[in-house]
Order: C-alpha cells, then sequence, then structure tokens
C-alpha cells in the first residue's frame, strides 16, 4: 500500500493568476511584433512603390520631355482604374509603361480622412510623389514628402497652405444626437484644439486627436436647423508654421415627429357609398402610402399626394356597418427618420 496525498495538492488561485498573467504578457508580446512587423513589410511595400513609380516617370520624360503634369495634388483614390496618376486629363499614358499605378497597401478610400495614400504633383519639369510611414525613419522623419532626384528621394518641405476637409459618416437631414464630425488635415498639424472649431446651432461634445492630421469630433445640436461646422483660416499650423485654409461643413438637424389630422372629422353620422378623406401632416414625410392607412370594415383607393404634407385618399366600405380610419402610430418617417404620432380616428356608419 502506497502514500497517495503527494498527488492530491493542485494549484492555488493565486499560483493560476500568475501563470494567466504570464501568458497575457507573453501573448501582447508576440502580439505587438506581429504588428510591428506587418507595419515595417507595408513600410518596405511603400518605398519599393516610390521607386517604381519613379521609374515609370523617368522613363515617360525621357520619351516624351515632361513628367505627367497634375497642377494640384492628386492621389490614389482620385479615380479607380489601373492609373490614378493623369498628364493633363490623360490618364492613359502609363499603358506602355507599367501594367498598373501601384496604389498605397493600406488605401481605404472609402473612408473619410484616409490617411495613408500615394499622391502626386508636378508642373511638367519637377514632381514630387508623397506617401505616409507607420514607422518613419530618416531622412523622412516629418513632411513624409519626397522628389526624386535621379538616384534616390530626399524630403522637401511642403509650403503649401494646409487644405482641411470636414465630414460626417452620416448624412442630413438626420435626428442623430450628437453628430460625428471628422476634421482632416492635408497633413500634420502641431496647435489644433477644440478652441479652433466654431459651431452654429450646437455645440461640440467631443474632441478626440486620432492622428496629427485627423481628429473627431462630436456636435450636439441646440436646436432643429442646419448645425454649421467652421474652422477658420490660420488656426492651425504645420511644423513649419504654414497655416490652414477656411472649411465649413452644414447638416440640417431634424428631431420634430410627424403629427397628422385626418379629415373631415367628424364624418356624417353615416354614409351610402365611399367617401373621401385628406391627411395633413405638421412635416413632410417620405414614406406615407395607402397601406400606411388603417381602416375597419373598408378599403383605401385614390390615394393621392398633393406635396410631402398633405394627401388625400378614397375609403370605400366593405359591408353595413362601423367603418373606422386612422394611421397608426410609428408607420410614417420624415426625411429625418423621425416616426409619427398616431392620427385621431375617424369612424362612420355604412
Amino acid at each position: 500500500m502506497y502514500n497517495n496525498r503527494m498527488f492530491k495538492k493542485g494549484f492555488t488561485l493565486i499560483e493560476l493568476l500568475v501563470v494567466i498573467a504570464i501568458i497575457g504578457i507573453l501573448a501582447a508580446i508576440v502580439l505587438a511584433s506581429v504588428f510591428a512587423a506587418r507595419s515595417k513589410a507595408r513600410d518596405a511595400r511603400r518605398v519599393a512603390d516610390l521607386h517604381s513609380i519613379a521609374s515609370v516617370l523617368e522613363s515617360y520624360y525621357t520619351a516624351s520631355g515632361h513628367y505627367p503634369v497634375s497642377q494640384e495634388w492628386v492621389n490614389d483614390c482620385t479615380v479607380p482604374g489601373n492609373n490614378w496618376m493623369p498628364d493633363g486629363s490623360d490618364y492613359s499614358w502609363s499603358v506602355g509603361y507599367i501594367g498598373a499605378m501601384p496604389r498605397d497597401p493600406s488605401a481605404d478610400c472609402g473612408t473619410p480622412g484616409n490617411q495613408h495614400s500615394y499622391s502626386y504633383k508636378s508642373n511638367g519639369g519637377v514632381y514630387q510623389i508623397t506617401t505616409r510611414l507607420e514607422n518613419p525613419q530618416p531622412p523622412a522623419t516629418e513632411s513624409q514628402t519626397f522628389a526624386f532626384n535621379g538616384s534616390y528621394f530626399e524630403p522637401v518641405v511642403d509650403n503649401t497652405p494646409l487644405s482641411v476637409t470636414i465630414s460626417s459618416s452620416i448624412s442630413g437631414p438626420t435626428n442623430q444626437s450628437p453628430i460625428p464630425i471628422v476634421i482632416s488635415f492635408s497633413r500634420a498639424v502641431v496647435d489644433f484644439g477644440q478652441a479652433s472649431i466654431s459651431v452654429l446651432n450646437g455645440v461640440v461634445s467631443g474632441f478626440s486627436a486620432t492622428l496629427a492630421a485627423l481628429f473627431n469630433i462630436s456636435v450636439t445640436p441646440t436646436d432643429n436647423n442646419t448645425v454649421v461646422v467652421s474652422v477658420a483660416g490660420g488656426v492651425a499650423h504645420d511644423a513649419n508654421g504654414i497655416g490652414n485654409s477656411a472649411a465649413q461643413f452644414t447638416i440640417v438637424y431634424d428631431s420634430l415627429l410627424p403629427h397628422v389630422a385626418l379629415s373631415p372629422d367628424p364624418l356624417p353620422g353615416t354614409v351610402s357609398g365611399p367617401f373621401v378623406v385628406s391627411a395633413n401632416f405638421t412635416v413632410a414625410v417620405v414614406d406615407f402610402s395607402a397601406a400606411k392607412v388603417s381602416v375597419g370594415n373598408g378599403t383605401v383607393t385614390g390615394f393621392s399626394q398633393q406635396n410631402g404634407s398633405n394627401y388625400t385618399f378614397t375609403v370605400t366600405p366593405a359591408a353595413q356597418g362601423t367603418v373606422t380610419v386612422e394611421v397608426p402610430d410609428g408607420v410614417v418617417h420624415s426625411a429625418a427618420n423621425n416616426a409619427n404620432v398616431a392620427s385621431n380616428t375617424l369612424t362612420t356608419s355604412y
């Protein structure tokens, strides 16, 4: 017979917690290493892409005597297809040089304020191409703007005014509050804050910097009206002291519930056939139809719209007895998606 007491002892709660904590730390280290490796791989791809683009541009210059002309900045979200870089209005110039012009590996053209894209600008004699690195290394530590000098890329200072884009993921009219707003600068700024934003018919109720050139704010409307978000010129600057241009964004806020009145009210005590009803809403609605009218002992025909707020239709009784007409609560909506309040109920006898 043997003593098995040595096999009965298990892990204590503290020991288990220590093991779990160690596993969590190791997992975090591994994940961080994986993410860092992936971002460096994307940066390597970006640098390689810029060299490929530069090679194409030099070949085109040799053949045509000029670089593709684009007086304003264009980027790889400008147009779909194989070539996003124009020569004036010609986007097909690169067909004989490259199958498809490279695009940034993290480009997301559907996201407002997308920070990763390749951009190009040229007067035909010199050009600039840009990218934003995730792990910048000298000499690309600040502007991420490069000029190709024939053998390698070198950083250049972008002295153009900072452009600003103000947008929202929702469209108006809207009943959403607060309203999410994205403010995006063409390059990093060093002194932009909540005080630099002015709002008409609303207040800034949230402010956060996602990137040095990208800011998220929340605007809470103070009235059912047009909300105007403005950034005045010269309130933000890049590291070289260059100020921004002005920008403005407007969106209509509407929280008013549509109220509907049916008439004539009251109806005659008795009817001997079909009768006409008018429906009048306090605000315009977008989805009112005959199917939204509830009729007891009858059907709706001849539905007609005069405008977004006024409608008429004919009620045809189905059998002798009481006939009722009403528009139930929450079946009709305004353009801001506010649902209606139930109408009055019309009653008569057929």
